[in-house]
């Protein structure tokens, strides 16, 4: 999932993987990433950052 700005700019992205661990498959690990651009004022990322996690 990719999220833009409204002037197409990529402003977050998020990937998410699941990886078999069983034969019959029933049972996996799941991996996730969060990437989120820095706001240009560094403190507005630390505000914001509790709602976006």
């Amino acid at each position: 999932m990719h999220i833009e700005h409204g002037f197409g700019e990529l402003v977050l992205s998020v990937w998410l993987c699941y990886t078999p661990i069983s034969t019959a498959q029933k049972r996996n690990h799941t991996f996730g990433f969060l990437s989120v651009k820095k706001a240009k004022i560094p403190l507005l990322t630390a505000i914001a950052w509790p709602f976006i996690a």
